[in-house]
């Protein structure tokens, strides 16, 4: 059977210039581990995108 995710907390920082567009988040999984990414991204949904990824 596959695992289910939660998404405990999300948080996405963007700005227009040279600022980095990036994102981390929390997962836990069915099984109660909690899985932390962090990753950069062309935007903030992109980088929640990655992070997930990354987690």
């Amino acid at each position: 059977m596959p695992k289910s995710y939660r998404l405990v907390h999300v948080q996405a920082i963007c700005g227009s210039g040279e600022v980095f567009r990036t994102a981390s988040v929390t997962l836990e999984s069915s099984d109660g581990r909690r899985l932390d990414g962090f990753a950069e991204g062309d935007g903030p949904v992109d980088a929640v995108y990655h992070a997930i990824n990354e987690a």
